[in-house]
């Protein structure tokens, strides 16, 4: 499951801010709801870390081999997008004098498969807040 963290700190902010009306409480329960939120979230990066490095290890590469294959096919489609593509389209203008045929990938599809894969989301932030890694 991917957390939406920066939307959940702010839903669980707003009902903190309606619900307590001491200006020193209320700071005291948004500051320790972010910590929550923050650390549920590093509890589960956590977690899916250490499958990710059992599934790396397995001997069948039908285990350990299907995140290079996703990444693979992501890296080729965004080269199609980016490279493949537009130079198939200016090829086969100057040979036919006509528009090119354009074949259309899901590239929303891919960023957010790619982004997932790689581990870019708001967890990064937790990590260098925490000072967990500071490089």
């Amino acid at each position: 499951m991917t957390w939406d963290v920066p939307a959940m700190i702010q839903a669980g902010l707003g009902i903190i801010d309606k619900v307590i009306p001491d200006a020193d409480a209320k700071r005291r329960a948004q500051e320790a709801w972010q910590l929550r939120v923050l650390e549920i979230a590093a509890q589960e990066a956590t977690q899916q870390s250490q499958t990710n490095t059992a599934e790396a290890a397995h001997p069948s590469l039908f285990v350990s081999g299907w995140r290079p294959a996703v990444g693979w096919v992501c890296a080729l489609s965004f080269a199609w997008v980016c490279v493949g593509q537009p130079f198939f389209s200016w090829v086969y203008v100057l040979a036919t004098k006509q528009p090119a045929p354009v074949i259309a990938l899901p590239t929303e599809l891919l960023m957010t498969t790619l982004l997932g894969m790689l581990g870019l989301g708001t967890l990064r932030t937790l990590e260098k807040i925490k000072g967990v890694n500071s490089k």
